[in-house]
């Protein structure tokens, strides 16, 4: 494959990522990686961080991180609340999901920008001093830097201070995630 073919593939809605029935809902939103990194997070809660934000999941919220499809994320979002996808909920009204769920989502609305894009799984070296933890991220084709860059949608003010993050998360340097295929 091409370095071209490589890019229109990953400029192509998968299984996981279409979106076509969210157009309309979609297309006031920015297409720059910080503008959609603030709708993810505008729509999803980690599971781990309801109790931070005020937030007690039952156990049937825990069960919507079974949810795989982007468009089923935004098909949930709106049944949660009928605000505008793009209009962030309250955190108890965000879809309940782990780091892949932020990653997914991340790609699928990349794509459906035209922007080539792919969900990661790695490990990170952010989260627990020493250790390298098991994680998502997603990574898109920068046009104006020729390269690929990493995106950790999920850390959002919060965690990165309490996980004392200092760096760039719309740009997560190489050396604080091991991409799988490297590791």
């Amino acid at each position: 494959m091409t370095h071209d073919e490589m890019l229109v593939f990953y400029s192509t809605p998968g299984v996981f990522t279409g979106l076509d029935d969210f157009r309309n809902d979609l297309a006031s939103l920015g297409g720059d990686a910080a503008s959609i990194v603030g709708f993810v997070q505008g729509l999803l809660i980690h599971e781990a961080f309801g109790a931070a934000n005020g937030v007690a999941h039952s156990p049937e919220r825990v069960e919507e991180k079974q949810i795989h499809a982007a468009g089923r994320m935004l098909t949930h979002a709106k049944r949660l609340d009928g605000a505008p996808l793009t209009q962030a909920r309250p955190p108890a009204k965000r879809v309940v999901g782990v780091c892949r769920h932020f990653a997914t989502l991340f790609a699928a609305v990349m794509r459906s920008k035209g922007v080539p894009c792919r969900a990661r799984c790695g490990f990170a070296n952010y989260f627990t001093k020493g250790k390298h933890v098991d994680h998502w991220v997603a990574e898109y084709w920068n046009a104006d830097r020729a390269r690929w860059v990493l995106v950790d949608a999920q850390v959002d003010g919060p965690q990165r201070r309490s996980f004392g993050i200092d760096f760039d998360t719309l740009d997560t340097p190489r050396d604080r995630f091991l991409v799988g295929g490297d590791a």
